[in-house]
C-alpha cells in the first residue's frame, strides 16, 4: 500500500515555511526523503483522480494546484513538473483550532 503526505516545514507557525512530500511503498514502515513542493501550497489537501494522478492544492500568496506527471509510475520518485496557478475568485479564510 503506497501513502503520500504533504506537510508544512514550519509546522504551526507557517509563515516563511516550505512544504514537503514524502511517499511511504510499504504501508508507512519505511518513507522516501521528503521532496520540495513547488509554491509551498501552505493550508492545502492532497487529492488522487482514478487514473492515479496526484495533485496537491493550496495557498501561499496565490493559490496553486501542483502535480508530478510520473506520480502514479511505481518505484519512481514523484516530479512535481507541473504547477498551475488557480483564481479562486476571493479569499482563502480560517479560523482558530475547534475546541
Amino acid at each position: 500500500m503506497a501513502l503520500d503526505t504533504a506537510f508544512n516545514t514550519s509546522g504551526i507557525n507557517c509563515s516563511g515555511g516550505g512544504v514537503e512530500f514524502q511517499r511511504s511503498t510499504n504501508g508507512g514502515v519505511t518513507w522516501q526523503n521528503p521532496i520540495v513542493v513547488p509554491h509551498g501550497p501552505v493550508y492545502g489537501t492532497l487529492d488522487v483522480d482514478t487514473n492515479g494522478n496526484l495533485f496537491i492544492g493550496g495557498e501561499g500568496s496565490t493559490f496553486y494546484c501542483v502535480r508530478p506527471s510520473n506520480a502514479q509510475i511505481g518505484g519512481q520518485t514523484p516530479t512535481f513538473d507541473r504547477s498551475t496557478p488557480v483564481n479562486m475568485g476571493g479569499f482563502i479564510g480560517s479560523g482558530g483550532i475547534n475546541p
